[in-house]
């Protein structure tokens, strides 16, 4: 099921929402806004039901806060060693997000951020799941 809120993303658009559910009663809602997890309830043995997630209180909590709860995409997938990467016959280098000069998917300001900030290219295609 999909459901447009009020409340508006970063972008100025309303989050839209995605529940999940499947056969067994699992559900997991996800927002389009970076694909963040917003809740998840599986059901247990007895019953009850488990919140395996951390997350935030209201939507635009997930923009305000520090601690990446929720977030399941980034850049690009794992880390990118030495902060640099070949792309097309030349060497791309991307701000490190930790002192090893490592760069991770979030890098050290997050994802909020205008494509081509923090060094990466703009003018590539990509795709999404």
């Amino acid at each position: 099921m999909v459901t447009q809120t009020t409340a508006l993303a970063p972008d100025g658009q309303p989050w839209q929402q995605v529940t999940l559910r499947n056969k067994a009663g699992m559900t997991v809602t996800v927002a389009d806004w970076g694909a963040t997890l917003l809740s998840a309830e599986v059901p247990l043995a007895d019953g009850s039901l488990r919140h395996p997630l951390l997350g935030c209180a209201k939507l635009e909590d997930y923009a305000r806060q520090a601690a990446f709860l929720g977030a399941s995409v980034g850049r690009y997938a794992n880390r990118i060693g030495n902060s640099r990467f070949p792309l097309d016959g030349q060497l791309v280098n991307v701000t490190p997000s930790n002192d090893a000069a490592t760069s991770s998917t979030a890098a050290r300001k997050g994802l909020i951020s205008a494509a081509g900030a923090l060094s990466a290219p703009t003018s590539r295609k990509c795709c999404s799941l």
